[in-house]
């Protein structure tokens, strides 16, 4: 298949957390799965427009920033579907399937289905709700969960990563559960086997050989539970007065954390390191003894994977994810969401540092058995394949491969200065390569199905390839609002059309996310019998 993911991150752009190593190693495993796949992600200061990375091709878009958050998503968006368009332009055959990540590409899901009919998927990392740390919030958050309502009726299937998070969603927004799909993150567990001298690891940050350490690594935010841990500490150090405690990572609570430590004079035991990546984050984790996650609300956490990574046995709360898959004194503890059981569990692992090691090399057979990005791509492959077969609300299955053409990048994304759409001339080696293809439609779904995923020839390979070739370095025109359905007695709108119309209207009458739906169906209902549009 020819696959786009649709990303706010990657770790070859602009890396932000752990969205962005999910998309990067995604990509990566489904490429050397056989599928040619491309990231449309942002542009980071001094990189180039294009790059093939480990097989997978990276479009990095710009776009014209805007002091307002929202407005800068939606330009964003705008200039990941101008550049897709660009791409599909240049190989001449569109995307199999377009797959966006979190909310942030919802927008862009959604010119893509609904003006180009591309089948897309939608992962849903974590929701609003649960950044706020189980808080519905007004303003820009309110606006926020909005859109992940749209995204998760506009997909054709949405994906969460854990089980946790899939019934949030559903008690969220009443997404239909049929096209709900539990894949959860991978790891590559290699990128732990370094070697690291964890002695001189430890020295950076005044840590004895033999002190007692507990790592944090995360977002210093009210999710993620920072706070928990701190409050837990003065009791730990009464047990274990060498013990020391990092914090690796940023956030909103950071400074409130700092005054909380010192108010309870903890300083001394207390490093607050920032956020870190590669070897020097692989270097706590393989110097700590334990890891805590005190998260209130955890989707995943991918954090617990890089633990059993590292052989360290995990503190996690049942918050969410580690729930379902952190094997209770086998793999690690799982406790409640308050200060004494957190104290608990680390207590527990610290008095015996025997039974922390084998949890820890019993969660490395755990990550390497179950979370290996092949897995995951595995997984989500049968996602992409049910999403071509299953078109949302009883639309028609996806065309035949002669029947559908590429999409031209609209007109009114034209780039900043140029004086018309911009083409990719096609090399003549690709077009050869292209010609030699099979080019017969498939006659039925599942001759779709076979025919989409045999073809998976990267274009790099071709002579002439897209990697030889600058990417478009322009901008798309911003805009500020919103695109309208464009629905008219004359346009013939579909079932899918009126849904979405009728979705605008309901958002239209002010109605907070989780509010009973009846203005929705009753709007939905009311355009039907206008258009007199079937189910």
């Amino acid at each position: 298949m020819r696959i786009a993911l649709l990303s706010w991150e990657s770790k070859h752009s602009i890396a932000v957390g752990g969205l962005g190593e999910h998309v990067t190693e995604l990509g990566t495993a489904l490429c050397q799965r056989g599928h040619e796949v491309h990231v449309f992600t942002r542009i980071g200061d001094g990189q180039t427009g294009y790059d093939c990375i480990d097989g997978v091709h990276y479009h990095r878009c710009p776009f014209e920033p805007h002091a307002d958050f929202l407005i800068n998503i939606e330009r964003m968006c705008d200039s990941l579907v101008w550049h897709l368009a660009e791409a599909e332009s240049y190989l001449n055959e569109p995307f199999d399937v377009v797959h966006g990540h979190d909310w942030l590409t919802v927008q862009a899901l959604t010119q893509l289905k609904n003006r180009h009919d591309r089948p897309t998927v939608l992962t849903i990392h974590s929701t609003e709700f649960g950044r706020c740390g189980n808080q519905l919030q007004e303003g820009v958050s309110r606006r926020i969960r909005e859109i992940e309502w749209e995204g998760t009726y506009i997909a054709e299937e949405v994906i969460c990563v854990s089980g946790m998070l899939q019934n949030e969603v559903q008690r969220l927004y009443a997404t239909p559960g049929d096209k709900m799909h539990v894949i959860y993150n991978g790891i590559d567990v290699k990128r732990f086997d370094a070697r690291i001298n964890t002695r001189s690891a430890r020295r950076r940050h005044a840590i004895g050989a033999d002190d007692p350490m507990v790592l944090f690594a995360g977002r210093m935010t009210r999710q993620k539970g920072p706070d928990l841990l701190v409050e837990a500490m003065p009791a730990l150090l009464k047990e274990h007065a060498a013990a020391k405690f990092v914090f690796a990572g940023e956030g909103d609570m950071l400074a409130g954390l700092e005054r909380r430590v010192a108010s309870l004079g903890i300083t001394a035991a207390t490093r607050f390191v920032g956020h870190r990546v590669g070897p020097d984050l692989v270097g706590l984790f393989k110097s700590a003894d334990v890891v805590c996650v005190p998260s209130r609300n955890e989707p995943f956490g991918i954090v617990i994977l890089e633990a059993w990574g590292a052989r360290k046995p995990v503190v996690a709360t049942r918050n969410g994810g580690p729930a379902e898959f952190v094997t209770h004194e086998t793999t690690g503890l799982t406790v409640s969401g308050d200060q004494d059981s957190i104290g608990w569990g680390l207590r527990t692992i610290l008095s015996d540092k025997v039974k922390g090691r084998q949890m820890g090399r019993a969660g490395r057979k755990e990550a390497v058995s179950h979370f290996s990005w092949n897995t995951i791509a595995a997984a989500t492959e049968r996602v992409y394949h049910t999403a071509l077969e299953n078109r949302v609300y009883g639309r028609p299955n996806m065309p035949a491969e002669k029947e559908r053409t590429p999409m031209a990048p609209r007109q009114s994304a034209k780039p900043a200065g140029s004086g018309g759409t911009a083409r990719l001339s096609k090399p003549k080696a690709a077009k050869a390569a292209e010609s030699a293809k099979t080019t017969e439609a498939a006659k039925s779904t599942k001759a779709t199905k076979a025919s989409t995923t045999a073809r998976a020839t990267p274009v790099a390979k071709t002579g002439g390839s897209a990697a030889q070739r600058p990417a478009p370095q322009t901008t798309p025109a911003p805009r500020e609002a919103r695109p309208a359905s464009g629905i008219t007695p004359s346009s013939g709108p579909n079932a899918d059309q009126i849904r979405q119309r009728a979705f605008e209207i309901y958002l239209a009458r002010d109605c907070a996310p989780g509010d009973p739906m009846a203005d929705w169906l009753q709007a939905e209902r009311d355009l039907r019998e206008l258009y007199a549009v079937q189910s």
